[in-house]
């Protein structure tokens, strides 16, 4: 495998452009970076360079890439906790301070400008009203309640008494549709 190493610091820019395009189209935790996903590529074409079969007459550099990029895929979704065959599974993790409409100013102790107040209200607004079952709202409540903590907010659902999820796991997906119709609501305003 001496030449694995010679093989990624070759294609260092290559991999580089394609971990920041992998990163881009989808939404991933904060903690995820460009770099990981180099290093998830390298460690793909690292284990392809040592499975190539030349006998099987698949280019060498073909199937490095292929390997390293399914690999670097793979490991994405499981960051970003959605199932990998689904293009419309919605990512699993917290949504951020941004999305939830918290503002640096107010992260810092400042009080937070009235205009900002009005438009993230009107936006909770909006996703209310657009939750149309008690259910719906019900999952809402929670997930206000935890702060917009996906996981906090499924735990809570899931001992609710009056909730209908029989599951955790159904409890997860029900929290997952209210973050998802949430912003919908937001992106339609937009």
């Amino acid at each position: 495998m001496k030449g694995a190493g010679e093989w990624c610091a070759a294609h260092d820019a290559e991999i580089r452009r394609l971990a920041g395009g992998l990163l881009r189209r989808w939404s991933v935790p904060a903690a995820v970076t460009a770099d990981d996903v180099a290093q998830e590529l390298r460690l793909g074409a690292v284990l392809a360079l040592a499975a190539h079969d030349p006998s099987r007459g698949v280019p060498r550099d073909r199937f490095v890439w292929w390997q390293a990029v399914q690999r670097a895929k793979r490991w994405l979704h499981v960051q970003r906790g959605a199932l990998r065959r689904s293009g419309s599974a919605p990512s699993e993790h917290p949504m951020g301070e941004a999305a939830a409409g918290v503002d640096v100013d107010q992260r810092e102790g400042r009080a937070p400008r009235a205009d900002d107040v009005a438009a993230f209200y009107e936006m909770l607004c909006l996703a209310l009203a657009a939750c149309r079952t008690s259910q719906e709202r019900a999952c809402f409540d929670v997930l206000l309640d935890a702060r917009l903590d996906v996981d906090v907010a499924s735990v809570a659902l899931f001992t609710a008494p009056t909730s209908g999820a029989r599951t955790p796991r159904e409890a997860r997906r029900m929290v997952r549709e209210c973050v998802q119709r949430i912003t919908e609501v937001q992106v339609w305003r937009q």
